[in-house]
């Protein structure tokens, strides 16, 4: 998560946001893009020399690109973008 949201446009640091959630607005991730396809390199290169199932890495896919992770869509950011 440290690497998508230290590549992330506008980066964030992501041990911050752990540290202090009270500190950030709800929809945090949402102010924050980073390409799924980069988003999926960063998690397969954090995980290459880890044997997964199937099925857990379906779940790791999940919880850091789809629940975790930053917006994939530009549009999307832009419309929570902070002024």
């Amino acid at each position: 998560m440290n690497q998508m949201y230290d590549e992330a446009e506008p980066s964030l640091e992501f041990d911050d946001f752990l540290e202090n959630p009270d500190d950030y607005p709800e929809d945090w991730y949402a102010r924050h893009y980073l390409d799924s396809e980069r988003q999926l390199e960063i998690m397969e290169e954090h995980t290459e020399d880890v044997e997964l199932t199937d099925s857990e890495h379906a779940s790791l896919s999940l919880t850091c690109i789809t629940s975790l992770g930053p917006t994939s869509s530009k549009e999307v950011r832009d419309e929570h973008r902070q002024d």
